[in-house]
């Protein structure tokens, strides 16, 4: 069993919507506001919150935060796909490892950022595109200058092929390149 609040708002009109809203001691109908609503089936409105049945989460105050105030829990997000929730990114709890795609983190040497797009048919598992008069990075940095310390760009093919292009640090003494 289970108790719920249901807002429902009977008006099928074109601008119609049901909302939750929490106001601060300083807001009103403009500013210092959170609201969780829900367009109604005939709403015809455009923008990030328009459109028939989508359904929001904004706030016109300062800083909007969402979070897991658990010790070591998680924050997941889902989607639905053939009926069926299906996680598409975590952020774990104690360590603040992101993983899109994957629900999981290597053991050994878990990642920062784990993208998983599995198996798909699409080229690009990345892409960053901008236009800028100079130079425009994607960088990684590794600000050790320890001896075996370098930063590198790596990668697999299926029979376990590597390509490392990388730089040691200025501290590197292993030999090598």
């Amino acid at each position: 069993s289970y108790l719920q609040l249901n807002i429902q708002n009977n008006n099928t009109g074109t601008a119609a919507s049901s909302d939750l809203v929490a106001t601060s001691n300083n807001g009103n109908e403009s500013v210092n506001f959170v609201n969780l609503g829900i367009n109604g089936g005939g709403n015809t409105s455009t923008g990030q919150l328009g459109g028939a049945n989508t359904a929001y989460l904004y706030s016109t105050g300062n800083d909007f935060v969402i979070g897991n105030g658990t010790n070591n829990a998680e924050l997941r997000f889902f989607t639905t796909a053939s009926s069926t929730y299906a996680e598409r990114m975590r952020i774990d709890g104690p360590t603040g490892n992101v993983a899109i795609g994957s629900t999981s983190f290597d053991g050994t040497h878990p990642e920062k950022l784990l993208i998983n797009a599995g198996t798909t048919t699409s080229n690009n598992l990345i892409k960053a595109t901008g236009s800028y008069n100079g130079l425009l990075k994607t960088s990684t940095i590794n600000s050790s200058s320890g001896t075996s310390a370098s930063a590198d760009f790596v990668a697999f093919n299926n029979a376990g092929n590597i390509l490392n292009a990388g730089i040691n640090s200025s501290g590197y003494t292993l030999g090598g390149i």
